[in-house]
Formats: structure tokens, C-alpha cells, sequence
């Protein structure tokens, strides 16, 4: 008899050995398959809660990744013969040696309901004890840039190489080899920048594991910190990172940056980008562009409040859970378009057909800001806007959403307007409209208000189209007019030229 026999035995015979809550339906369970291979299990039992446990039993480093693989196949074939729901279905891997095993069980860990157990055995093959395994945390996370980052400057070129050098040894040391280093240069379109050399800094974050071997000291710095969310305390952990770091006296000044503010530097039109230093998975891995990087830094897959950018076919249903989740967190602080985007992905999910989708979402800080630099630059890139295109694979039919701001055609009190943003303080309140905090005041003050559409489209041809709205988680007709901005400046020229003044009176535009 083979040792993987004679523990099976003895298991099957004493199952409280593993666990007190089974009792044995059979070993050596046979089953037969329809389509594909049949099998054996080793074990089949069930629990206290009537889920059937399928054991499987290894004593050898052979075939890791094999095991893995007959657990799902005798998983598939107990759903295909029973019905048996997926969470009805305990997986579990009994082995002496998990060297190998512990990887591919690892990887699989979240995904599936599985166990797993060390077992030791005397020299008669007889199990003398057994013991749990945890999963092994990966190495890494999956690649995620930090959106805590900074933007170091210099006077000159030279310093900058310099700053370089010193930043990469001191990297190496505390053992961060996944970063990105944006060499950039003032193109001179704006005499205030004193600065004219930057370094745009940022890097993978880090597993939870891996944080406390660089800050050694860490459940002290946050012990006593009560944070929003896990998010918020990730962030202030990276925030540590970077002081551990230590390069604050090796340039001539910097600035804490994020997604946004890196957005908003690289759109400015006053910075040129020198050259993408790639190091660690983001310079490994070949799948990787300068753009997608770029993207990554501009946190477009989530980390960005302003901006959100993504694709996917729904037949990855991981990718598309993921971008859903991605568009909660990046439009937190909008709850009326994160309902109506996520509105759009369930109707779409609740077809028969699979589609890919296309999502495109823009919408800055401050709409009055934005306003008003539409007016005084005639580039409608200021102004909010979302896109989602929705292919249907087998029908090929196309859906269309989109929305943007617009006028609704009534008078706007221009004196009410201007009164609402020089309230008390004039420079403290005309600083808080701009920074988007009385949004939703002036704008219905403004007379503005976010339309959204659905077109649909078939064989190139535009078959149906109307301005809709979300009304009981249901979209219905918008029947309201609204009007361009071409017309709402004409038609407001003193309400805009009011607030440029302002503009210049109080800020440094």
C-alpha cells in the first residue's frame, strides 16, 4: 500500500483528526463525468452546515500546481452532478510537504472556499499531528502606484542628476526597487515658475507585511490615529515612507503632489517631460508604455476624484468588477453621478448579451472654476464631462451615455450671484468658490445643471436618442430645454466680467 493510501485510511477513519465538525461520506469517492475527465477523491465528507469537503491527500513536492487543478476539477464535477452551489463546496489539501504547494494554494486562496493543513507523520506512516497553513501574503500587491507622491525641484540640471543618484541609493537600502522617476523640464511659458527642473516622484505601494520591515516602529505611529477608512491610513503609512526616505534636503524645494496635481502639471502646458525613468515591475514588465504609466501616476483607474479612464470586455468579469469598484471610490464625493454611472453598469450587466465598455469621466473640483475658465479660454477641455460607450458583442448594438453641464435658459440674477461670492470675507469666500466648496449653490444660482443622454446606435446609424434622467433607479425622459455657453456668456456677459474681476482681484490670475 502506497503512504498516501495509508494516511488516507487512517483519515477516513478519524476525521475528527482534521476537523471535529466532519463525518465521512466515502473515500475513494468515484466521479463519473458527462464531458471531460472523471475522478476520485480522496475524501469526500460533509460538515456541520451540510457543505460537502473534498480531501485531498500529498505527501510529495511533485505536481504542485496538479493539485490545485484536481480540487477545481472535483469541484466542477460535484456542481455538474449535484447542483451544488460553489459556497456549498469545501476544498481541502492535506500534505506533508507544502513548499511548492504553498504558492498556487496562495493564489487561489480568496477565490475558492479552501483549507489547508501540515501534516506530520511517524515512521509507520501514521499521522502524529496536524496543523493549519495560512495563506503566504504575496510579495507584492497587484501593480498600484501610491497616490501619495511628490514633485522635487531645482535651480539647475546638474543638481537634479545629483538629487537623482542620491534618491536611487537611498531607495535600494530601505529596499523599494517598483518606483517612477518623470524628469521634467519648465518650457518657459510661465516667468513665475522659479523652479525650472523637476523630478516627479512616485512608487508601488506596498503590502502590508512589507511596510512594517521598513518602519520597524509603525504600530506606534498609527496605534492612536483613528482613520476614515483603510484607504486614508494607507495613505499616511506611504506618507511615512517618504519621510523614512529622508531626501527632503537634497533639492532646492518640493511639493506633496497626487493624482490630481500631477494631472494638472502635465496638462498645464508649462512643463515638458524629459524622460520616464522606469525601475522594478514598471520597467520589467513589457507590457507597460510610457502613457500607461503616465495614466497609472494620474491614478485614472480610481485614485483620481477628477478624472476617471478605463475599458474592458464584460467577459472579464474580474476587470469589470474591478472598474465598477474603481468608479465608487473616484467618485465618492459626487454621489448623484457615481448612482447614475453605476445605474448604467448594472443595466448593462442585466442583458443577455456580453459587451465591452468604454468609460471616459471628467469632472474637475469646482464647476464654478470651470465656468468661468471656458470663458476666458474658449477650451471646453475645462469643463465636466463623462462618456460610456457600451458595445453588445452578439448584437453589435451600441449604447452611448454622456453628460455635461448646461444652461437652462432661465434670467440669472447676476447681483445674487456676485453677492453669494464676495459674502463676509470677499477673499476667503471668492477662494472657497473656486476651490468647488459652494458648487451646488451657485450653481443653481447660475441657472446650470448636468444633462446627461442616451443614444443608441446600430450598424453606424443613430436609431434612437433623448436626454434622460435617474428617477427611482430608473432612467426616464428629461423633457427640459437647455442651452449652450456660447449663448449663457452672451446672454450673462456682465455676471462673466464680474467674476473675472474678481479673478484678478483676488487670485493670481
Amino acid at each position: 500500500m502506497r503512504v498516501e493510501e495509508h494516511i488516507r485510511d487512517y483519515l477516513a477513519d478519524n476525521l475528527d483528526f482534521i476537523s471535529k465538525d466532519l463525518k465521512l461520506i466515502q473515500k475513494e469517492y468515484y466521479l463519473p463525468a458527462k464531458i471531460g475527465a472523471k475522478g476520485y477523491i480522496d475524501i469526500l465528507a460533509k460538515d456541520n452546515f451540510n457543505n460537502f469537503v473534498i480531501i485531498e491527500i500529498k505527501r510529495s513536492e511533485q505536481a504542485a500546481r496538479q493539485t490545485i487543478n484536481e480540487l477545481l476539477k472535483y469541484q466542477g464535477l460535484i456542481k455538474q452532478l449535484y447542483k451544488a452551489q460553489e459556497s456549498e463546496i469545501k476544498l481541502v489539501i492535506v500534505s506533508t510537504v507544502w513548499n511548492e504547494l504553498i504558492v498556487p494554494f496562495s493564489e487561489i486562496y480568496n477565490d475558492v472556499f479552501i483549507s489547508g493543513y501540515k501534516l506530520e507523520i511517524n515512521s509507520q506512516n501514521i499521522p502524529k499531528s496536524i496543523n493549519s497553513v495560512s495563506p503566504i501574503e504575496p510579495t507584492s500587491l497587484e501593480r498600484k502606484i501610491s497616490p501619495s507622491q511628490t514633485v522635487e525641484l531645482f535651480y539647475t540640471e546638474a543638481k537634479r542628476e545629483k538629487f537623482l543618484n542620491i534618491l536611487k541609493s537611498k531607495l535600494q537600502k530601505i529596499g523599494i526597487d517598483d518606483f517612477v522617476l518623470v524628469k521634467l523640464n519648465s518650457n518657459g511659458s510661465n516667468p513665475r515658475i522659479v523652479f525650472p527642473f523637476a523630478v516627479y516622484f512616485a512608487f508601488q505601494r506596498q503590502t502590508m507585511s512589507r511596510n512594517y520591515e521598513i518602519l520597524p516602529n509603525l504600530d506606534k505611529e498609527i496605534d492612536e490615529i483613528e482613520f476614515e477608512d483603510e484607504d486614508h491610513k494607507l495613505r499616511y503609512i506611504d506618507e511615512l515612507i517618504y519621510i523614512k526616505i529622508d531626501i527632503y534636503k537634497d533639492h532646492d524645494s518640493m511639493e506633496s503632489s497626487d493624482p490630481v496635481k500631477f494631472t494638472y502639471i502635465i496638462n498645464s502646458g508649462q512643463w515638458d517631460i524629459i524622460k520616464i525613468d522606469k525601475n522594478g515591475i514598471f520597467s520589467n514588465d513589457p507590457r507597460i508604455s510610457d502613457e500607461q504609466i503616465l495614466n497609472e501616476i494620474k491614478g485614472y483607474d480610481g485614485e483620481n476624484d477628477v478624472k476617471y479612464l478605463d475599458f474592458t470586455d464584460s467577459k472579464n468579469s474580474k476587470k469589470l468588477e474591478k472598474i465598477q469598484n474603481n468608479l465608487k471610490k473616484s467618485l465618492q464625493w459626487n454621489k448623484k453621478l457615481q448612482k447614475h454611472v453605476d445605474h448604467i453598469l448594472n443595466f448593462s450587466k442585466s442583458k443577455s448579451d456580453t459587451f465591452k465598455i468604454a468609460i471616459e469621466i471628467f469632472y474637475p473640483r469646482s464647476l464654478f472654476d470651470a465656468v468661468w475658465r471656458l470663458y476666458t479660454t474658449a477650451d471646453p477641455g475645462y469643463m465636466p464631462i463623462y462618456n460610456i460607450v457600451i458595445i453588445f458583442n452578439s448584437s453589435n448594438q451600441i449604447y452611448h451615455y454622456s453628460g455635461e453641464l448646461a444652461w437652462n435658459g432661465k434670467s440669472v440674477n447676476t447681483q445674487k450671484v456676485l453677492e453669494k461670492i464676495t459674502n463676509d470675507e470677499p477673499f476667503f469666500t471668492f477662494s472657497q468658490c473656486v476651490n468647488g466648496s459652494f458648487d451646488k449653490e451657485l450653481l443653481k444660482l447660475m441657472n446650470l445643471k448636468f444633462v446627461n443622454h442616451q443614444d443608441k446606435i446600430l450598424n453606424g446609424k443613430t436609431t434612437h436618442s433623448k436626454q434622460i434622467k435617474l428617477r427611482q433607479n430608473e432612467f426616464v425622459n428629461d423633457y427640459k430645454k437647455y442651452h449652450d455657453f456660447d449663448s449663457y456668456f452672451t446672454a450673462n456677459d456682465e455676471l462673466m466680467s464680474g467674476i473675472t474681476y474678481m479673478y484678478k482681484e483676488y487670485t493670481n490670475y
